[in-house]
């Protein structure tokens, strides 16, 4: 079985592109906070995890996700391999199929408990 479902927030705004086929995509990074504190420096450390949605979902995240909110992402982990300046690479990325909102983007006026200390709001 192959799904991954990760709690994060988006670390830029995500844009909404299109395939030569017309397929609508969007790439974002998610934040994942780790489950425990770094010893050297007593904060959570994230990881970082490259994400594509395609269709409505690339759609829906575009137009109503913004940098720093908390989403749900679930989908499969997938690995693709590609060739820059004759250099063979390869990323490995979610390939997401659902999206929940935690924090929906904040609307002009309203504050956030997340501080750049501490972006995830809690301790």
């Amino acid at each position: 079985m192959n799904k991954f479902i990760g709690l994060g927030r988006l670390c830029a705004d995500p844009e909404l592109k299109y395939l030569e086929s017309g397929t609508t995509v969007t790439n974002f990074r998610l934040a994942v906070q780790r489950d425990y504190k770094n010893k050297e420096t007593g904060k959570y450390d994230a990881d970082f995890i490259n994400c594509t949605a395609f269709t409505k979902t690339a759609e829906f995240i575009a137009n109503n996700i913004k940098k720093g909110n908390r989403i749900v992402v679930e989908g499969q982990l997938r690995t693709r391999s590609y060739e820059k300046e004759g250099e063979k690479r390869s990323v490995t990325e979610v390939n997401v199929n659902n999206v929940d909102v935690i924090d929906w983007p904040e609307k002009e006026g309203t504050t956030t408990d997340a501080t750049p200390e501490n972006p995830w709001g809690n301790d």
